[in-house]
């Protein structure tokens, strides 16, 4: 899965959210927003990245490429390294940081989810129940969402 994420690219989608600095949660674990463009602090990845690996033992974090010589960790030698991402069941810890972001938000747009996530459904719900306007857009990313930004931000990008 690694390779695979290694290979991804960022598409004009991602771009747009950066050249404006929209704030952004993802249940992506990619890190695509942040090589787009997107500043750390602007990006909420609610299910973590698959860029970082911790030790349940001793809660140190390192980067993923310490798994290529060995799954154990490098510190205590004995444990083994698990991805910080989130799993079906486990619990959400950004959560909290993401319905307090969205109640400072006049429009919320969600891209590219099936909703077959609870995740996706909550957020969504927390957002109307306050009266923020949602966008939902699930195909042709690439150039929807440009355009819908285009007609948001009147011509900024």
């Amino acid at each position: 899965m690694r390779t695979v994420i290694d290979k991804a690219n960022p598409n004009p989608a991602h771009k747009a959210l950066s050249d404006l600095n929209i704030p952004v949660i993802t249940m992506n674990i990619d890190g695509l927003h942040q090589r787009s463009g997107s500043r750390d602090e602007d990006v909420i990845e609610i299910h973590g990245n698959i860029q970082r690996v911790s030790c349940p033992k001793c809660k140190d974090s390192f980067h993923f490429s310490v798994t290529m010589k060995s799954i154990l960790c490098p510190k205590c030698k004995k444990t083994v390294l698990e991805p910080q991402v989130v799993l079906y069941g486990d619990p959400i810890p950004r959560l909290g940081e993401a319905l307090e972001l969205i109640k400072h938000m006049d429009t919320l747009i969600i891209v590219g989810t099936s909703f077959y996530t609870s995740t996706a459904h909550y957020i969504k719900d927390a957002a109307e129940s306050i009266g923020i306007s949602v966008h939902t857009i699930n195909e042709k990313a690439e150039t929807v969402l440009p355009a819908l930004l285009k007609e948001l931000y009147k011509g900024e990008i």
